[in-house]
């Protein structure tokens, strides 16, 4: 077992054993306790939180590190945060940016009647629907977003954050919540499929 594993499953048993709710654990991870990570990588962290509010018009408050670059160990995908090898997942919950992004995406469609602008995906059977599901719960997902300006210029600039971190990180993504509810239902979904070790 690996230490971030270790400091994350303690964490999680005492908040349980203490009766906390997942809900109130993923505000704590997430919100408020400071990242293994962050300590390492401050500065390469700031810089592109900085570089995220310039660029989308956001309050540098709105922006979080949603995966195992916050937490050490992805609660998702149950791996080790690793210098360089893994990615930089953030989030951003800002309602008129994902109004933005939302109405994009339903023109650029007509209404969702002309599904060929959709990405094609050898991962994800049913693009649309995957999209609008995601949608429905909050949570904009550029990555399946179908093909616009907006989009190409999303991956151009985040592209571009990837290559001034590289050191750092893998790989700088993001997505876009409707309101911090969407955002901590979906870690509290991560969290309730987490497995702790015995």
């Amino acid at each position: 077992m690996n230490k971030y594993k270790n400091e994350l499953d303690a964490e999680i048993k005492t908040a349980r054993e203490r009766g906390d709710s997942d809900e109130l654990i993923v505000k704590r991870l997430f919100y408020f306790r400071r990242s293994p990570i962050s300590l390492v990588h401050d500065d390469a962290i700031f810089k592109i939180f900085s570089s995220v509010a310039d660029e989308f018009g956001v309050p540098f408050k709105s922006i979080y590190v949603s995966g195992s670059a916050q937490t050490g160990h992805s609660l998702y995908k149950n791996t080790e945060f690793t210098e360089s090898d893994s990615d930089l997942d953030l989030a951003i919950v800002d309602e008129r940016l994902f109004t933005k992004f939302s109405e994009e995406a339903f023109s650029i469609t007509k209404g969702y009647r002309d599904l060929t602008k959709f990405p094609k995906s050898s991962k994800i059977k049913n693009v649309p629907d995957f999209f609008q599901k995601n949608l429905a719960q909050g949570w904009f997902r550029p990555d399946v977003m179908p093909h616009c300006q907006l989009r190409k210029d999303w991956f151009k600039f985040f592209s571009q954050l990837t290559q001034k971190h590289f050191e750092s990180f893998k790989d700088v993504n993001c997505g876009i919540y409707l309101s911090p509810v969407f955002f901590e239902q979906s870690l509290v979904r991560n969290l309730g499929a987490y497995k702790l070790e015995k």
